[in-house]
């Protein structure tokens, strides 16, 4: 029996789309045993938490340090780690982002782990030089798994030492039949997001930040000739002062509704009849597949994620050029001035797509995989 450490940020309570624990859950059967681990604060102050069914082994740790723990050399959480090895130890350890492969490749130099795999959801990690000098010293041995083959060229070009088969794509996936039956009606998300239940609203979902063009939105929608449309934006982030000082000079401001951050904000996905996201730059753009479930048509740019996500689609989507808002404002008028039944074809040829290519079972599959590789740099992981 293979021992996983799946080491994670936050606790479930924390990863709306459910994709972390479909990590974990990949590994319920009688050839794993899966630990899954939180560094920071569980709300609940939970320590330890052990199941066992089906033949297979599940458990939850907390290390419950708080967000600082997460800066400069982050010590304690490596001894920590340490300690909690000795007593439950490990063969696999699944990881996310720079800051926890740096706390699992110093741990490894004093409790050597057969594989190491680190998941890398966009392009932020490497950008600075201390990260890609780390990396060629102490991430050699590493597999690294990347969301898009966007994320993997991003990755091979930060000079941090990887080689292309040192990582491998396995794109994001959703619990479609779990999505389905957590989204609520139209009628049911605009009453509980006290919106005009006869109006046509584009819709966002995403964090408040530069990359994801949220200006460029609402230049477009200010010159926009729709007498009937609203735009609602759900998310929080450092963007939204500024944004929230634009819409006090906007001429439609009436019709724009900046609700904030909503847990689980993809339940409300039908309270949309268009979904609108101008992003500069998207590593894959999970809030895609989100939209897709709920069968909405898309506006979004040419990023690399959306042009993974989308690029097979037949007819294929029009996608804006990056940084367009007349691009935009075209794309929303076509789509507000189309007909029910086009848009209607529209969101089920997002929804085919969703079911062929980003569903949960093929995505546990190719971890389930990667984790039996006897030489993990040279062979390709395919998610179907």
């Amino acid at each position: 029996m293979k021992r996983v450490l799946h080491l994670c940020l936050r606790p479930l309570e924390a990863d709306d789309t459910g994709l972390f624990s479909a990590i974990s859950e990949a590994f319920t059967s009688s050839e794993f045993s899966v630990f899954t681990a939180y560094v920071l604060s569980s709300p609940q102050g939970a320590k330890e938490d052990f199941s066992e069914s089906g033949g297979s082994t599940t458990s939850q740790y907390f290390f419950n340090f708080p967000s600082s723990a997460m800066k400069g050399l982050r010590l304690k959480i490596i001894g920590a780690l340490l300690l909690f090895l000795k007593k439950h130890p490990a063969d696999i350890i699944i990881t996310h982002g720079f800051k926890l492969a740096f706390v699992v490749a110093l741990v490894d130099l004093f409790h050597p782990i057969q594989r190491k795999i680190v998941v890398f959801h966009g392009k932020t990690a490497f950008r600075r030089t201390y990260q890609r000098i780390f990396a060629k010293i102490f991430m050699k041995s590493f597999t690294l798994v990347a969301v898009s083959q966007g994320v993997k060229e991003f990755l091979l070009t930060q000079k941090a030492g990887f080689n292309p088969h040192q990582i491998q794509v396995i794109p994001n996936a959703i619990h479609l039949e779990n999505t389905e039956k957590e989204q609520l009606s139209s009628l049911e998300a605009r009453s509980i997001l006290q919106l005009p239940p006869n109006a046509f609203i584009f819709g966002t979902i995403a964090r408040l930040v530069p990359c994801k063009g949220l200006k460029y939105l609402m230049d477009a929608f200010a010159i926009a000739p729709m007498p009937e449309a609203h735009w609602v934006l759900i998310g929080d982030g450092r963007e939204r002062g500024f944004l929230e000082e634009q819409l006090k000079h906007h001429p439609m401001k009436e019709r724009i509704h900046f609700l904030g951050a909503i847990p689980k904000a993809w339940r409300y996905m039908k309270a949309f009849d268009v979904f609108v996201l101008p992003s500069i730059e998207e590593g894959f753009g999970m809030v895609f597949l989100e939209a897709m479930a709920a069968k909405l048509p898309i506006i979004t740019t040419q990023t690399v994620g959306a042009m993974e996500v989308f690029g097979p689609l037949d007819p294929p989507l029009p996608l804006c050029p990056i940084k367009d808002k007349e691009a935009l404002l075209r794309a929303m008028e076509n789509i507000y001035n189309a007909s029910f039944s086009f848009r209607k074809i529209c969101g089920e040829k997002g929804y085919e797509r969703l079911c062929e290519g980003f569903t949960i079972l093929p995505y546990q599959a190719a971890f389930r995989k990667l984790c039996h590789l006897e030489t993990i740099n040279r062979e390709e992981i395919p998610c179907s």
